[in-house]
């Protein structure tokens, strides 16, 4: 079963950048890539950038710590991670495709190909596989339609959760660019959202059907299922008793 290492994400998610700008008149802002290859509204695409920025600093610290590559290696390495960097810079976010596109040449993207192929073995992390991240986001996806289809959730509600459901959505499909941190960061807001949103629900109706309690105990059970997985792949204890 295949996994995916931290500079394949960065490749793939830097390629679509690519891909997209190049189709894009060359005067399109670099927000509005993001927001496609993202597919994502504004304050969701600042939230994963974020995170990109931390999977950037991840691939720095192990170049910068490789007994395998030298000194001009990881110059060449640090400098390349630099330039990507500089694509998800929010005062770069105005900025024309045109104006950055040098960011993600040909040679920028390679140098990922040749950290995958010589950082992966020298710094293992926890992974899961590709048909592990169908099926977890394939379930948050249930959750997102079960909250968007109930008749007992307000719009505001429903948005707020959607926004947090997206984000989970995200780091799960990403996990090997953020890391577990990356997961606590998405369902730990989330679940003490709705943890709040059935404080206040209390004395108003049955919270046992209630669609917050419901969808909350359905993903507080998804998060340790997840938890539960890369312990048993890593054999290490990567979760507390609360996200």
């Amino acid at each position: 079963m295949a996994t995916i290492s931290l500079y394949e994400e960065l490749l793939g998610l830097f390629r679509r950048f690519a891909e997209n700008g190049g189709e894009a008149p060359e005067n399109r802002p670099v927000i509005d890539i993001w927001r496609t290859v993202l597919g994502a509204e504004d304050q969701t695409v600042l939230r994963v950038l974020a995170l990109v920025r931390s999977g950037l600093q991840r691939a720095r610290e192990q170049i910068n710590h490789s007994s395998i590559l030298d000194a001009e290696d990881k110059s060449i390495a640090v400098e390349a991670m630099d330039q990507l960097d500089g694509l998800i810079n929010p005062t770069l976010f105005h900025r024309s495709f045109a104006d950055v596109a040098e960011h993600v040449s040909r040679p920028k993207l390679s140098m990922l190909v040749l950290l995958a192929n010589s950082l992966q073995p020298e710094f293992p992390e926890p992974s899961i596989t590709r048909e592990d991240v169908e099926h977890f986001t394939a379930q948050v996806a249930k959750l997102r339609e079960e909250a968007r289809s109930s008749n007992h959730l307000d719009p505001v509600l429903k948005s707020r959760l959607a926004g947090h459901l997206d984000y989970i959505q995200w780091s799960i499909r990403s996990f090997e660019l953020t890391g577990v941190e990356a997961l606590y960061a998405a369902f730990g807001p989330a679940l003490l959202f709705l943890r709040h949103e059935v404080s206040r629900a209390r004395g108003s109706g049955d919270l046992a059907t209630d669609p917050r309690n419901v969808i909350g105990k359905q993903l507080e059970d998804l998060f340790r299922h997840l938890m539960r997985k890369l312990d048993h792949q890593t054999g290490q204890t990567t979760q507390p008793s609360e996200p």
